[in-house]
């Protein structure tokens, strides 16, 4: 969107304001080295527990390798919890996973790496992290998941979780928490990062912004506006 309004956007860079917000997050919104956005809400995607459903099946410390994950896989199954609530039906929880395996192996640098993809300068089958690896936590969490992942959608998901039902819920992030403690007020909420591999650095969060405020470049009243966001 940044791109597609540029042309009609005001360029913020130098304002008192752009240094007060943290560059990873300017990055999205900034287009011919120049800000054309205020980032306006933020958002984190993890890895979502249930911190007394883990204490159940024994488990003191959230997993930062796959096989860790795997092991705390078998100790839920091995108490009768269930491990995963999938929500595969929605076409963008394996995406909002999916993005961390593809910013750790574009070492920061996600837009670039796709562009090489989109190209065919560069194929995803060049790197086991995006192969090997993404298709074993996906493997685990359907063998250890919902009996029709491919049916269960967003709300779904909540309700598993919620409930109790799963101790674990994937490709949701920090927006879901406002339903989760509508239905359980007291609910023990954890959140981590994914274990995308068998280094534990990697296992990190990822936040961003998808939500921007632009100002008309053209409006006549834009010197106030940007006075106020300042």
């Amino acid at each position: 969107e940044i791109e597609s309004y540029k042309d009609y956007s005001l360029d913020l860079s130098g304002t008192p304001l752009e240094k007060q917000i943290d560059s990873n997050l300017l990055d999205s919104f900034s287009a011919d080295g120049k800000l054309y956005g205020i980032p306006f809400k933020t958002d984190a995607f993890g890895l979502i527990y249930n911190k007394d459903l883990f204490k159940k099946a024994g488990i003191s410390e959230v997993p930062k390798t796959l096989d860790e994950l795997e092991d705390v896989c078998q100790k839920l199954d091995a108490k009768g919890i269930q491990p995963f609530t999938t929500g595969f039906k929605e076409t963008w929880v394996n995406k909002q996973v999916f993005q961390q395996f593809v910013s750790t192996q574009s070492a920061g640098k996600p837009k670039e790496f796709v562009e090489s993809l989109n190209t065919g300068e560069d194929k995803i089958s060049n790197y086991p992290l995006l192969t090997d690896n993404w298709f074993r936590l996906v493997d685990l969490v359907k063998k250890y998941g919902d009996k029709k992942p491919l049916e269960t959608d967003l709300n779904a998901e909540l309700t598993a979780f919620a409930t109790n039902k799963a101790a674990m819920i994937f490709g949701q992030g920090t927006w879901i928490e406002g339903d989760i403690l509508k239905v359980d007020d007291k609910m023990p909420i954890g959140f981590t990062a994914w274990p995308i591999s068998d280094n534990p650095d990697e296992a990190k969060i990822v936040l961003g912004s998808d939500l921007a405020i632009r100002i008309n470049k053209n409006s006549k009243v834009k010197d106030w506006a940007v006075d106020l966001f300042n």
